[in-house]
């Protein structure tokens, strides 16, 4: 095969080890030129046979012909004699005499070489291709074989859910029961009641489901035909696809976005899952990730505009305000260009936010992100999918990026992370940890290490899950994989699988920590998707206890808001709520008061109650804490202590021993005392768009080791290291010793060139000058300063 070359359908590509090749459509693609001598020998397999490679005129063999089955004439002579030549006047003495008819050339045939046998075929391989339909069209498959048998297969077919039980369309219920098969001597849809055959030759059998046109507005779900070998030889014993089922609704709009590595653009696509009978215009936003933990930021981990692929042109674009899918059109490509920086960092991420300005879709806003993987060593991450008991466990063990050398892993299945829910390996699972052995094309045990090869960057693990009679909540297992051999960033990654109980889903309430003045936030949970509808019943309450608990419509508001995800907007809750089937999760929050009262923590609760639908438990409720941000004087003892602010500017006194001192929040003022204290910082501390300032009354410069105090910056500071000597710090702290006191500016990501940049903290040393007291020039630069302390372990920071 060649660039230009067509395939028919139902037509495949076979690999040098006989897998099948995805083949996509390549509408610019063109044949490729061939060199003179291929030309020539391509040109002489039609040339007409020669003289003597032609048979004798007249002479063939076979039934009904000149010649006997099976008889080849090599050579044809004719002889003459005199006779032959005479006029028609003159009479020969010999006239009489019969003459000689034609004699056959005597000479023998000539010797050919036996040819050896030609060897077998290899065996074809069994496919199935899926063809996506709109509900209440019919969902058509083709059965096919990669190459013709020389006998006949025969094959079984099942109509399944979709592979991912996520979007899985479920036969009888979103298809008809009945499958069919276009029977080609007929040519006519005949049901399917049993087995189907593959006669000696054939390569494909067409078959068919309907499907239901319900009125449920719904996502793009899938219907999986499963074919399984009977009889008949094929390299593969079985095999299964997909075909989508689109909702005949209005369009959903989808975003997708495609990782890449820092340098290259990451792209997105902006999609809507059916073809829209109007145009459809949207309005892109190109934004930091949806995590701001390990959020891109545009402009600074990106370059230039964003740009979109012109079908028409047939080049990328700047995008230069909103941008139309036309009436039948399904799928904008859009990219950003990425910045290639030098700091080592990990996966981040980039958002693309497409609104509806103009066209009927579902939804009217839709994002998604796209990985930026830093293009040094590739990070190891596992990924848990989770389960229903009785299921396998499914992990992936990833590398972010492939590696251009084998990486080996050791694989272990541990308890889950947390003990109040972890599952047991043994107890809750059954059997050994299976790999997917990709050459084989099957699940196999786990009996060593496993290698991710040159270039490969998963692997897909499982384990089979024990489906008890026990009533209990979620549970979670665990992977962790461990580096043996071979370059990563890290060299230990685990996560979780949640193992979710096979009988009615539990309800579950969690909250989210809030300062006084700003919004709490709790969400309702079903552990599972229900079946049916569940309506639950909510209210505030005082929460934890007499002492501490907040008042509702004292210490928050009356109104509770739910995020209604059709409208996406929050709106006020009037009655209950309802989870839909499928639905597992309802967003809430309330407003809390900002007074001004210094008071302790106070816990605020959300009461729900089911009145409609089956869960476990009815009723649940948890609390969410709301911490003051008004100062406060926090003294500790003459022992070594913790000594912890909140939010606002407090004052905190160490007093004797060695203390840990961490101000939280707001403007701080610090006094260690005697002994060698300890001031640390926490990234939750930082409020975004300002600049917390601390100040530390008493800062003793004697070395660490000999009782002096320390800066702990370790969770402050984001992607820090020390290698060769001072790594890369002075692109987080910058020190101005211009007057008595010490002000250090800190960034908590790095991006500090010369002392200026994003400065998210500082700390006051007051009345001690670093550079005076290390006995440096006051010219000298920060690096020299930060070498100092590092030295006199002055300075706490994560190391390489």
């Amino acid at each position: 095969m060649k660039a230009g070359d067509s395939l028919a359908a139902g037509q495949v590509i076979l690999g040098p080890n006989g897998e099948v090749l995805e083949t996509i459509p390549a509408p610019s693609a063109r044949p490729v030129a061939l060199a003179a001598d291929v030309e020539q020998a391509i040109a002489n397999l039609d040339a007409a046979p020669t003289e003597e490679e032609a048979p004798a005129a007249g002479l063939t063999g076979g039934d009904s012909t000149s010649l006997g089955q099976g008889l080849r004439v090599d050579r044809v002579s004719e002889s003459t004699l005199p006779q032959d030549f005479a006029s028609a006047g003159g009479a020969s003495s010999n006239d009489s005499e019969p003459l000689p008819g034609s004699l056959t050339d005597q000479r023998p045939l000539a010797t050919q070489e036996v040819e050896p046998p030609v060897p077998p075929a290899s065996l074809p391989f069994l496919v199935v291709f899926g063809q996506d339909t709109v509900e209440g069209q019919a969902s058509e498959f083709t059965v096919s074989l990669t190459q013709a048998s020389a006998n006949p297969i025969t094959v079984r077919l099942d109509l399944l859910p979709g592979s991912d039980p996520v979007d899985a369309a479920t036969p009888s219920v979103d298809t008809a029961t009945a499958l069919e098969y276009f029977n080609v001597v007929t040519q006519q849809w005949t049901l399917v009641t049993g087995d189907l055959t593959f006669a000696a030759g054939q390569t494909g059998i067409q078959v068919r489901v309907a499907t239901v046109d319900d009125a449920e507005v719904e996502g793009v779900e899938f219907i999986q035909l499963r074919a399984t070998v009977i009889s008949g030889e094929t390299a593969n014993p079985f095999n299964s696809n997909d075909a989508a089922i689109t909702d005949n609704d209005k369009p959903y709009l989808v975003v997708y976005g495609q990782d890449s590595v820092e340098g290259q653009p990451a792209q997105f696509t902006v999609n809507l899952t059916q073809a829209s009978p109007g145009p459809v215009v949207v309005k892109l936003d190109l934004l930091a990730g949806s995590d701001p933990v390990n959020a891109a930021a545009p402009g600074v981990d990106t370059i230039g505009a964003l740009e979109f692929f012109n079908t028409t042109t047939q080049q990328w674009e700047a995008v230069t305000g909103d941008l139309t899918l036309a009436a039948g059109q399904t799928q904008l490509q859009v990219r950003v260009a990425t910045v290639d920086d030098a700091l080592v960092e990990g996966v981040e991420f980039i958002q693309l936010q497409a609104s509806v300005v103009r066209g009927e879709t579902v939804n009217t806003v839709a994002s998604n992100d796209a990985a930026i993987t830093d293009n040094d060593k590739p990070f190891l991450v596992v990924y848990g999918q989770d389960s229903v008991e009785g299921q396998p466990a499914q992990f992936t063990v990833n590398l972010t990026q492939a590696s251009p050398g084998p990486v080996t892993v050791k694989l272990d299945l541990l308890a889950g992370s947390d003990p109040v829910n972890a599952a047991t390996p043994g107890v809750d699972t059954i059997g050994p940890l299976e790999f997917f052995n990709n050459t084989a094309q099957q699940w196999e045990p786990v009996t060593g290490n496993l290698t991710l090869a040159a270039g490969q960057t998963q692997l897909q693990v499982r384990v089979a899950t024990v489906d008890d009679s026990e009533i209990e909540g979620l549970e979670f297992i665990q992977l962790q994989a461990s580096v043996v051999s071979g370059e990563t960033v890290n060299t230990v990654a685990s996560n979780d699988a949640a193992l979710t109980d096979n009988d009615k889903p539990y309800m579950v309430v969690y909250s989210t920590d809030a300062i006084e003045g700003q919004v709490a936030h709790f969400s309702v949970n079903l552990t599972s998707a229900a079946a049916d509808v569940v309506s639950v019943s909510l209210a505030l309450q005082a929460g934890g206890t007499p002492a501490d608990a907040a008042q509702p419509g004292v210490d928050s508001s009356t109104a509770l808001e739910f995020f209604n995800v059709g409208s996406q907007q929050w709106e006020a809750v009037t009655g209950p709520l309802s989870f839909q089937p499928g639905d597992t999760q309802i967003n809430l929050r309330v407003a809390t008061v900002d007074d001004a009262e210094v008071e302790p923590v106070e816990y605020l609760r959300l009461h729900a109650t089911v009145v409609e639908g089956e869960v476990m438990n009815p009723v649940t409720w948890n609390d969410v804490a709301i911490t003051d941000n008004e100062g406060r004087t926090v003294t500790g003892t003459a022992d070594s202590d913790e000594v912890l602010g909140q939010a606002g500017g407090d004052t905190l006194q160490g007093l004797a021993g060695d203390d840990l001192l961490i101000g939280g929040q707001g403007d701080d003022r610090l006094n260690g005392g005697d002994g060698g204290d300890v001031f640390a910082w926490r990234l939750s501390d930082v409020v975004d768009g300002q600049t917390m300032v601390d100040r530390i009354e008493d800062f003793d410069l004697t070395p660490h080791a000999a009782g002096g105090d320390v800066l702990d910056l370790r969770d402050l500071l984001q992607g820090e290291h020390t290698d060769g000597g001072t790594g890369n710090l002075t692109q987080y702290l910058h020190f101005d010793t211009s007057g008595s006191d010490t002000l250090i500016q800190i960034s908590l990501n790095g991006d500090l060139v010369n002392g200026l940049g994003t400065v998210s903290q500082e700390i006051v040393l007051e009345g001690v000058n670093l550079r005076t007291g290390y006995g440096l020039d006051a010219g000298a630069g920060d690096g020299a300063v930060i070498a100092q302390m590092l030295a006199d372990q002055k300075l706490w920071v994560d190391a390489a």
